[in-house]
């Protein structure tokens, strides 16, 4: 009978041994898996907060570019006007000169004159027309067709220069021209070169005489 009782008391003791063993084990898995599950946790957060570094970190790097863009576009566009702008005042200016240019020849062109000889102005033939008219002061004709001239001298067309010689003295012109009587007229190109000639007339004669 004792035996028995001591029997049962070790059987119960060993009973009690594993069930605590048993339930220590599974304590220990759960702390396991749940130190496990924590762990990955922590890691798929880290993984969370890279990715979402490495995303501001590339949306940093594209604002970045997209400035250096702007700002090289902007500079480009900036060149282009200021070449533009440039390139138009340039043109504007050469309009201005050309226009200058030809304000000068209309205002020669519309201009006639009546002067003494000058050699130098022969080159008003290059856009016009050069008379000589051969006067002598004791010549009654001549002195008429002087006083007609200067006084229309607004009438005188424009591009057309007539040129007063002394008949008395311009023995060389007279030579090179073959004028032998006074009140000739003579038409001439910028060389000096004879074009045309006749004698007698007025302002209006040389007009319509002239070619």
């Amino acid at each position: 009978m004792k035996n028995n009782i001591i029997w049962a008391v070790i059987l119960v003791i060993v009973v009690g041994g594993l069930v605590t063993f048993a339930v220590t084990r599974d304590d220990a898995d759960d702390q396991t898996e749940t130190a496990d599950t924590t762990m990955e946790q922590g890691s798929d957060d880290k993984m969370s907060d890279d990715k979402m570094e490495s995303d501001e970190d590339d949306s940093h790097s594209s604002d970045d570019a997209m400035e250096k863009d702007g700002d090289a576009m902007m500079e480009q566009d900036g060149d282009a006007m200021m070449e533009k702008d440039g390139e138009a005042m340039e043109a504007d200016a050469m309009d201005g000169e050309a226009m200058e240019v030809d304000d000068d020849k209309m205002m020669a062109k519309r201009e006639g004159a009546y002067i003494d000889y000058d050699e130098a102005r022969l080159s008003d033939a290059n856009d016009g027309k050069v008379v000589l008219f051969f006067h002598a002061a004791w010549c009654p004709t001549c002195i008429a067709a002087n006083a007609d001239i200067t006084a229309n001298k607004t009438d005188i067309p424009e591009g057309m220069t007539i040129m007063k010689v002394d008949y008395d003295t311009a023995s060389a012109l007279k030579d090179k021209y073959g004028v032998t009587y006074q009140h000739t007229f003579v038409q001439v190109d910028a060389e000096g070169n004879q074009l045309k000639k006749w004698n007698g007339g007025e302002l209006d004669t040389i007009v319509d005489r002239a070619i």
